[in-house]
């Protein structure tokens, strides 16, 4: 049985670690995703700690990555890890091939082989479009110091926790998030629908934990990912937070008692909320 989560108490540092050795410590570490998860439904939670749920490679997740990667790393980093083409050509008809194609599919897995993904000539031309809009607002204030993708780990309401940080100054508590997104002006409502909340709460707390002697605060960069491609940047106010912490605190209690009542062995339930009792609409 793997260890409990809070039979260990790590002090909460700055650790050195990629994108794959972050993901592969799941099982290690609950994040806010994983948290998210967890209140959705724990059998499916404990399937992704033992490695039993993988996730499908997503084309726009792929791409947010890449976008990440060009803006808050730069373009230099980029350019190491991405190749900007279409594809092999068909013969045939003189055009790339589809990317559902077993030549596409070929020629990219060299490239992953070499370290290396494919961004298109389109994406990349968005990513330029994102790029020079988030660099006529106060981002560039926000990325001027500090360093992107950070990761943190130590403990949060006793529960062994890790974060990655899309962007972090640690002299000034500052916490940056990139979120790309369809329509700028329902972002505040997508805030709160797709849990940005508990997620930069999260975040704040595992800052708190590196004992800074300033309070952190948090920011969001939203950028649209077609025309007109506006951004902006909000700054998450710490009422918003502070209730979204709360929120944690009761999920990461519940997710102790269930470990300490049914270990990892046992089935975990498949839903904290429904199928229990009969309910009405």
């Amino acid at each position: 049985m793997p260890k409990l989560p809070w039979q260990s108490h790590p002090t909460t540092q700055i650790v050195p670690c990629t994108v794959a050795e972050y993901e592969q410590a799941r099982g290690q570490f609950m994040g806010s995703h994983l948290l998210d998860l967890f209140n959705h439904s724990p059998r499916s939670c404990q399937w992704k700690m033992q490695g039993l749920l993988q996730e499908a490679s997503r084309p726009a997740y792929d791409l947010g990555r890449a976008i990440h990667c060009f803006i808050l790393e730069g373009p230099t980093e980029f350019h190491q890890r991405y190749e900007i083409a279409e594809g092999p050509i068909n013969e045939k008809t003189g055009k790339p091939f589809g990317r559902d194609s077993k030549a596409w599919q070929e020629w990219n897995e060299e490239l992953l082989a070499q370290g290396r993904q494919v961004i298109n000539g389109e994406e990349f031309t968005r990513m330029n479009a994102m790029a020079e809009s988030i660099a006529e607002t106060d981002a560039q204030q926000l990325l001027h110091i500090g360093l992107p993708e950070v990761t943190i780990r130590g403990e949060l309401h006793g529960v062994r926790c890790q974060s990655r940080l899309d962007f972090f100054n640690r002299d000034a508590g500052w916490i940056v998030d990139l979120k790309t997104c369809e329509d700028l002006d329902r972002f505040s409502r997508d805030f709160s629908r797709f849990g940005y909340d508990r997620q930069l709460a999260f975040y704040r707390g595992m800052v708190q934990g590196l004992g800074l002697p300033v309070q952190p605060r948090v920011y969001v960069i939203a950028a649209e990912k077609s025309e007109p491609f506006r951004s902006h940047v909000f700054e998450v106010s710490p009422e918003t937070l502070d209730l979204a912490a709360e929120q944690i605190q009761g999920s990461l209690l519940t997710y102790r008692q269930l470990v300490a009542t049914l270990g990892f062995d046992r089935p975990w339930p498949r839903s904290l909320k429904f199928g229990r009792t009969v309910t009405q609409l």
